[in-house]
């Protein structure tokens, strides 16, 4: 199984099985303190772990902080990233940490390589699965890329195409 995070408190997490069926995909786990959310480990935690099985591969997007980025900003969002990573080390899985561009020149080739991109790749190339959370009325896109990022893995692991 090969499992994909956007990280980040609105980023996701998708798991997909060496064939390319998309098994589950959800949101970031967060809570609230006080005026700020962060990623909620313990359920990020449990999630991961009722999906684990011997041959897991977790690809974490590598992501660095833009040009023009609040100083809090990204220490929040290094902060997260950090949580996201310890989840995954308790639970000892390999992890892959492909730059975006890395893996969009790969899964998103022939396109300009946006969020909006990747929402319609997964749509064509996955027509069930659910983009729109429980409540919304657009596509979340870190759906998109977590599942873009399971595809990466897959690849990379010598999946088919």
């Amino acid at each position: 199984m090969i499992v994909g995070i956007d990280p980040g408190v609105d980023g996701a997490v998708a798991w997909m099985d060496h064939d390319g069926d998309v098994l589950d995909v959800i949101e970031m786990p967060t809570y609230m303190d006080g005026k700020k959310r962060f990623v909620d480990c313990p359920t990020l935690r449990r999630s991961m772990a009722s999906m684990i099985c011997k041959d897991n591969l977790v690809v974490l997007e590598s992501v660095n902080c833009r040009p023009g980025q609040g100083v809090s900003s990204v220490f929040s969002f290094g902060r997260s990233l950090g949580r996201i990573e310890g989840v995954v080390f308790s639970l000892d899985l390999p992890m892959e940490f492909p730059t975006p561009q890395r893996w969009k020149k790969v899964v998103l080739e022939g396109t300009d390589k946006s969020k909006d991109a990747a929402i319609a790749y997964v749509k064509r190339r996955w027509p069930d699965v659910q983009l729109v959370p429980e409540g919304c009325r657009v596509p979340h896109d870190g759906r998109a890329d977590a599942i873009c990022l399971c595809e990466f893995g897959r690849r990379l692991l010598g999946g088919k195409p």
